[in-house]
C-alpha cells in the first residue's frame, strides 16, 4: 500500500545519512554559494561518525541505522501478508463486479421516402437484469511462489538479526598493544607483546623503530589562502589535504589541534619562533606569499631552524613567491626561482627543473610498514645529497630521487613531498600515518611484521624479534590496522632491557 512505498522510499535516504549525519543533505550547497563551508560540512560529519553512544548501536549513526532496518522489515512483512491473502495493495475489500453492459437500443426506419433517418428508441433501464456475483478467481500459482519466497527472505532476515542480538548497549571495544617483556638479545629485540584486535580487525601490522626522545603530538596548521594559487595544485586540493587529514586523525583517536591560517595566520605563526617547536606548517600550494618569503623576506627560515616542522608540496620549496591575485603568476618578481631551494634547503639537495610524471618504483621499508602511497619524484629530491645532509628518505625512489623526504634543518625539519597536489588523497592518507607513527623523531631503521587474524583470535601473547640494526635505546611501537578500511591505530614508548 502507500505506507509500505513511503516506508521503503524513505528508509534507503535514513540508512544511508545516518552514516554522515543530517549535515549531509546540504553539502551540495557548499558549492557555488556561500551559505556553508565545505570545511563546516565535514567537522560535523566526522563528530556525528566518531561521537560516543550508549544506546544499541555500534556507532551513533547505527542506532539511525537499525530503526531503517525495522522499518523495513515491517514493511516487507505487511506486504507479504498483504500477497498471502490474495489481495492486491491498497485494494480494500472484495473486487467490485464489472458495470452490466446495457445493449444500444435498435433502429427502426421511417419509411422507404427516407432511407438516411432513423428513429432512435429510448433505452430501458435493465431493472430486472442484474449482474451476477462474480466467483472469486483461483488463487494463482505464481502468486503462492512470490509469497513464499517473501516468507523465506523474511525468516532469514529474522535469524540473522536473532543471531547477531546482543543486550543494549553494546561496548565498542577498540583494539591495544602493549608489551609484555622486552630485552636486546644479539642482534635483535626479543619482544613479548599482548594484541587485542580491534572489531572485524584481520591483521594486525607492528611497527618499532628507535627514537632518541619520545615522539611528540604538535599542532597541525594548513595554509588555505584562494588569494594566493600556486602551480601545481588546486584550492580544492590545498582545502582537501586539511579535511582528510582531520578526518583520518580524528576518527583514530588523535586529538591534536588541525586548523586552517590565511595569509595573516601564516606570517603570525612564523614570527611566532618561540612556540616553533610544538607546531607543524602544512604548505601545499607550490608557493610562497611574498609576506612571508621572497627575495628581500625570510620568515621561514628562523622559524625551521628555531625546531618547527614544515611539510611542503608542489613545485620546488621556495622557487615561487606571489602576491596576492586570482590567477597564479609565474613572473611574479618577488620569486627567488633557483635560488629559493638552496635557501632553505642547502645546496645540491633538489635538482633545478621539474619532470611532469616521473615517479619512484621501489617502496622504502617505511613506506612498506605504513602502506605510503605518494610516488611521483617530479620536483627532483637527490638521495644522495639528502642523505648527506643528514636527511632521510621515507617514500619511494626512483632514478636517484626520492617522492617523500624529511630533511632536519637547524633544529627543525622539512618534509617534502616531490610532486603535484593535485590528488590530495595519497598526499593526506601518507601525511595522517606520519603523523601518527611519530617517524618524524626516528633515530634509525624501521622493523615490521604482520600477526595474521589466526593469531590474533587465540587472545594469546605474540613473540616478535625485529632486527635492531645495531641500534639500540628507547624504540616506539606502533599497532596498526592495515587494511584500507581500517581504523585502529596506537603506539607507544618502550626501553627493552640489555
Amino acid at each position: 500500500g502507500r505506507w509500505q512505498a513511503v516506508v521503503f522510499s524513505a528508509t534507503p535516504i535514513v540508512y544511508v545519512y545516518s552514516l554522515f549525519g543530517p549535515l549531509a543533505l546540504v553539502a551540495p550547497l557548499t558549492q557555488g554559494t556561500g551559505l556553508l563551508s565545505a570545511s563546516f560540512v565535514v567537522q560535523r560529519s566526522i563528530a556525528w561518525y566518531a561521537a560516543k553512544t550508549r544506546l544499541w548501536g555500534v556507532d551513533f549513526g547505527a542506532n539511525y541505522n537499525s530503526l531503517a532496518a525495522v522499518l523495513t522489515m515491517a514493511g516487507m512483512a505487511t506486504l507479504a501478508w498483504t500477497l498471502a491473502r490474495g489481495r492486491p495493495p491498497g485494494l480494500a475489500g472484495p473486487a467490485a463486479a464489472a458495470p452490466a453492459r446495457v445493449p444500444a437500443a435498435p433502429s427502426v426506419p421511417t419509411g422507404p421516402a427516407s432511407p438516411g433517418w432513423t428513429l432512435r428508441r429510448p433505452p430501458v433501464a435493465p431493472a430486472a437484469v442484474a449482474a451476477a456475483p462474480r466467483a472469486p478467481a483461483p488463487r494463482a500459482p505464481a502468486r503462492r511462489l512470490v509469497g513464499a519466497l517473501i516468507g523465506l527472505l523474511l525468516v532469514a532476515i529474522v535469524a540473522c538479526d536473532a543471531a547477531a542480538f546482543r543486550p543494549a548497549p553494546l561496548l565498542h571495544r577498540a583494539g591495544a598493544i602493549g608489551v609484555v617483556q622486552a630485552a636486546y638479545v644479539g642482534g635483535a629485540t626479543d619482544l613479548r607483546l599482548r594484541a587485542t584486535p580491534a572489531p572485524g580487525q584481520e591483521t594486525m601490522r607492528l611497527v618499532t623503530f628507535p627514537v632518541l626522545r619520545p615522539p611528540e603530538q604538535p599542532e597541525v596548521r594548513v595554509f588555505v589562502d584562494p588569494r594566493y594559487p600556486g602551480p601545481d595544485s588546486t584550492a580544492r586540493g590545498v582545502l582537501g589535504v586539511l579535511d582528510h587529514v582531520r578526518a583520518e586523525l580524528r576518527v583514530r583517536q588523535d586529538t591534536r589541534p588541525v586548523s586552517a591560517v590565511d595569509v595573516g595566520g601564516l606570517e603570525a605563526t612564523l614570527r611566532d619562533v618561540a612556540a616553533a617547536h610544538g607546531m607543524i606548517l602544512v604548505m601545499m600550494t607550490g608557493s610562497w606569499p611574498a609576506e612571508v618569503f621572497s627575495r628581500d623576506l625570510d620568515l621561514v627560515s628562523p622559524w625551521i631552524g628555531a625546531g618547527g616542522t614544515l611539510v611542503w608540496g608542489g613545485d620546488e620549496i621556495g622557487y615561487y613567491s606571489v602576491h596576492q591575485s586570482v590567477n597564479f603568476d609565474p613572473r611574479d618578481p618577488a620569486s627567488l626561482r633557483d635560488g629559493g631551494p638552496s635557501r632553505l634547503l642547502g645546496a645540491d639537495v633538489v635538482d633545478p627543473g621539474k619532470v611532469t610524471g616521473r615517479n619512484g618504483d621501489t617502496p622504502t621499508d617505511l613506506a612498506r610498514a605504513l602502506n605510503l602511497e605518494f610516488q611521483s619524484t617530479a620536483v627532483g629530491v637527490l638521495i644522495d645529497p639528502l642523505t648527506a645532509a643528514g636527511g632521510r628518505v621515507l617514500g619511494f625512489t626512483g632514478a636517484g630521487y626520492s617522492s617523500i623526504s624529511v630533511l632536519p634543518v637547524g633544529r627543525g625539519r622539512v618534509v617534502i613531498f616531490a610532486g603535484d597536489t593535485y590528488n590530495e588523497i595519497p598526499i593526506a592518507h601518507d601525511l595522517s600515518l606520519l603523523l601518527l607513527s611519530g617517524v618524524f623523531s626516528a633515530a634509525g631503521d624501521v622493523s615490521y611484521t604482520d600477526v595474521s587474524q589466526a593469531r590474533l583470535g587465540q587472545g594469546g601473547d605474540v613473540l616478535w624479534n625485529p632486527d635492531t640494526h645495531d641500534q639500540r635505546g628507547s624504540r616506539v611501537l606502533v599497532a596498526f590496522d592495515p587494511a584500507p578500511e581500517g581504523v585502529f591505530f596506537t603506539s607507544l614508548l618502550f626501553s627493552p632491557s640489555g
